[in-house]
């Protein structure tokens, strides 16, 4: 039951994004069978096979993945090939290290 819970959480959290949107219907889907599942009696949930439950809802969540990295890579400038910092340099404290060692 732990398990469809947890399912229940993460596709709740995933119809929320809006980079989701081109498969919010199977989201949705998704969830009300998740919702379903998690009223069955206690006996039908022994005899469930929750592996293979989870492995479709592991397919959605692993679209809804693509597409909010994808998002979140569109509003980023490349910088030599690569993505933007997450933290801008300019932003970071002036640090100096020296390799001495402490003379105390």
């Amino acid at each position: 039951m732990r398990q469809i819970h947890e399912l229940l959480w993460y596709l709740t959290e995933a119809i929320t994004l809006q980079p989701a949107r081109p498969i919010h219907s199977a989201l949705s889907s998704m969830l009300d069978e998740t919702e379903r599942l998690s009223h069955l009696s206690p006996d039908s949930l022994m005899e469930l096979d929750v592996a293979v439950h989870r492995e479709n809802v592991n397919t959605l969540l692993l679209k809804t993945s693509e597409l909010v990295r994808a998002e979140a890579r569109r509003g980023q400038k490349v910088i030599r090939g690569g993505r933007r910092p997450l933290v801008e340099e300019r932003t970071l404290p002036k640090v100096s290290f020296s390799l001495k060692p402490n003379s105390t």
